[in-house]
C-alpha cells in the first residue's frame, strides 16, 4: 500500500522500573529527543492514557484484562512496545516538506551530512497521505494485539521525523507455571537455602519428571 521502506521497531522488555522515564517523553516530551514545541500541538493521540500517567494506565489496563502478575516483581515485563516510521525520503514522497535544522549526522552512512526538520505551521501542513499512513499502521497493531490490550499510541510530529508510538501490554497464548512438590495434604515441600546475604532460607521444591527436567504447566485458558 505504501511504497519505500518502513521501520518497525519492537520493544518487548519495559519493566516497572523503566516506565515512568518514558511515559515522561511520550506526553511530557521531556527526554533526549529533538523536541520542537511549536510543533507539540500537531501531534496526534489514537489512544490517549486512561489514568494520569503511563505507568498508572498500565496498571488499570493490566487490572481491567484480568491478568494476573506479581506486583512485588520488579524485573516483570509489563509493557511492549513499537515504533513505527521511515526515513524522511518516504515522507517527501508523500508531500511533507523539510529544512535544515543547522545540525549534522555525528554517525553512520550520512555523518557530516545535514540533519533535516518536518515543517509544519499548520495542520494543512500535514498530507492526508501521511495521515492514512499513521492511521493505518495503528490499526493494523490493534488488529494484531487486540485494541483492549493498547495502553497507548500517537504520532508524534514535534521532532526531526514523524513517527509513531505504540505500547501496549504483554499478550500471551500460554502461561508457563512452575510445579512444586507436595505433601499428601497438598502443601509445598520446603527445602533449606542460603542466599548471598549469607542467611539460611526455605523455598519450595520444583517438580522433575523421570528424566530429571522441571515441570512446566502450560495453561492456554487465558482470560
Amino acid at each position: 500500500m505504501f511504497a519505500g521502506k518502513q521501520v518497525l521497531t519492537i520493544t518487548n522488555k519495559i519493566k516497572s522500573s523503566d516506565i515512568g522515564g518514558l511515559g515522561k517523553e511520550l506526553t511530557d516530551r521531556i527526554g533526549t529527543g529533538n523536541y520542537d514545541t511549536n510543533r507539540t500541538k500537531f501531534n496526534i493521540e489514537y489512544v490517549p492514557l486512561c489514568s494520569t500517567n503511563l505507568a498508572s494506565s498500565t496498571y488499570k489496563t493490566l487490572y481491567n484484562n484480568k491478568v494476573e502478575f506479581n506486583k512485588n516483581n520488579k524485573k516483570i515485563n509489563l509493557l511492549n512496545g513499537c515504533v513505527i516510521t521511515s526515513g524522511q525520503e518516504f515522507f517527501k514522497a508523500l508531500g511533507m516538506k523539510f529544512e535544515e535544522t543547522g545540525r549534522s549526522h555525528l554517525t553512520g552512512e550520512h555523518k557530516g551530512e545535514p540533519i533535516n526538520k518536518v515543517v509544519i505551521n499548520d495542520k494543512n501542513d500535514i498530507p492526508k497521505k501521511v495521515l492514512d499512513y499513521f492511521e493505518y499502521s495503528h490499526q493494523f497493531l490493534c488488529d494484531l494485539v487486540g485494541k483492549e490490550n493498547v495502553v497507548y499510541s500517537a504520532v508524534h510530529f514535534d521532532e526531526d521525523t514523524p513517527h509513531m508510538h505504540f505500547y501496549f501490554t504483554p499478550v500471551v497464548n500460554q502461561v508457563h507455571r512452575k510445579v512444586f512438590e507436595t505433601d499428601e495434604n497438598g502443601h509445598q515441600l520446603l527445602k533449606s537455602y542460603v542466599g548471598k546475604d549469607g542467611k539460611e532460607k526455605l523455598i519450595p521444591i520444583q517438580k522433575k519428571d523421570e528424566n530429571g527436567k522441571i515441570c512446566i504447566l502450560l495453561n492456554t485458558e487465558i482470560s
